[in-house]
């Protein structure tokens, strides 16, 4: 066997050399295929053992059809790292990659139309991709559709794109019909300002349609605490305030039972404050925050779950000819506390 200097790290190509064959079939051989002679296989083993030759990790990666592992694209400045709503997402994601015996590669673009770009960078070295929590436009859309990368989209909806989110349509309704079913008639909506709680406004209205109620009023909020507080200032100076409001996330209904406090407005006997998201906050509220809880450690897994199906084919993707992608919605449920209760008459 032709010896090498030591001197430096062996390559692939020392290994070929001392081994007297391709660096093809010495590649082949490190990718597991079978149709290498004993004697070949023999002799490469022989000159890995003598160089103490070590693949690189990300060149071997590169080699492999499947590399057990997986993208996760989270949006710089997204409401995510404002809550401990990430934190409970990525829970879920990374106790569901350790199962997979999966590893993660982070990225974090600063706008939505950097991520086709960032998903051609890594596609070479992750099996697929989760995009948590991210809007996308319709051309970063279709230049994703058109990249042939598994994509799933996880806390967000796109017909294009698969996806695993809350069902906000029905936690709105389940909030609604709680305040309904308390006696409330006047019922106020402080609605946020991104899609997700578009849907969430959808299942509050929907929910009171049903119990033959308009809203008193809907005012549109960024998903901010102070912005919330002076939101709620307004609505309760009218002639005839509501006597419950639904919040479109946990963080304003803070805003919210701040507020009401410092104007005198007692909770829940003078309103009925309901929230969405059931964050650790809630708990810890004075009075402790009714809310819709969403299962966010289940929907970190499930994302990690489904996408891993697409990647080893156990999990259908559909085809060009169906108009929808595969959507995935999980079921959040009610959470009673003590910020809600029937209206004094």
């Amino acid at each position: 066997m032709k010896s090498v200097s030591r001197s430096k790290r062996a390559t692939i190509y020392d290994v070929a050399a001392a081994a007297r064959v391709s660096t093809a079939t010495v590649s082949r051989y490190l990718r597991g295929y079978d149709r290498i002679t004993a004697e070949k296989k023999k002799r490469i083993q022989q000159a890995i053992a003598a160089l103490d030759f070590e693949p690189h990790p990300i060149a071997r990666s590169l080699a492999l059809p499947i590399k057990r592992t997986l993208g996760l694209l989270i949006m710089r400045g997204s409401r995510a790292y404002a809550d401990l709503f990430l934190a409970e997402i990525l829970s879920g994601v990374t106790r569901a990659a350790s199962a997979l015996e999966l590893s993660l590669m982070i990225s974090v673009p600063s706008a939505s139309s950097e991520i086709p770009s960032v998903v051609e960078r890594i596609r070479r070295v992750v099996d697929g991709s989760l995009l948590l929590d991210v809007s996308l436009g319709d051309q970063t859309v279709r230049k994703l559709a058109a990249g042939g990368h598994p994509i799933l989209l996880v806390n967000q909806v796109h017909s294009r794109i698969p996806s695993v989110s809350i069902d906000n349509y029905l936690g709105g309704k389940t909030a609604a019909e709680y305040l309904v079913k308390l006696g409330h008639t006047r019922i106020a909506c402080l609605a946020g300002d991104t899609s997700i709680s578009r849907q969430r406004l959808d299942g509050y209205l929907s929910g009171l349609a049903e119990g033959g109620l308009r809203p008193a009023e809907v005012v549109g909020c960024a998903f901010d605490r102070e912005k919330a507080r002076r939101a709620f200032r307004k609505i309760i100076k009218r002639r005839k305030p509501p006597t419950a409001l639904l919040v479109a996330s946990d963080w304003m209904a803070v805003g919210v039972l701040e507020e009401a406090r410092a104007l005198g407005v007692e909770i829940p006997r003078d309103l009925s404050v309901i929230g969405f998201d059931d964050a650790i906050i809630a708990e810890t509220t004075v009075p402790a925050l009714t809310t819709i809880r969403q299962p966010l450690e289940r929907l970190g897994a499930e994302a990690v779950e489904t996408l891993w199906g697409f990647v080893t084919k156990t999990e259908k993707t559909p085809g060009s000819s169906r108009k929808r992608f595969s959507e995935k919605s999980l079921a959040p449920k009610l959470v009673v506390r003590q910020s809600t209760a029937p209206p004094q008459l």
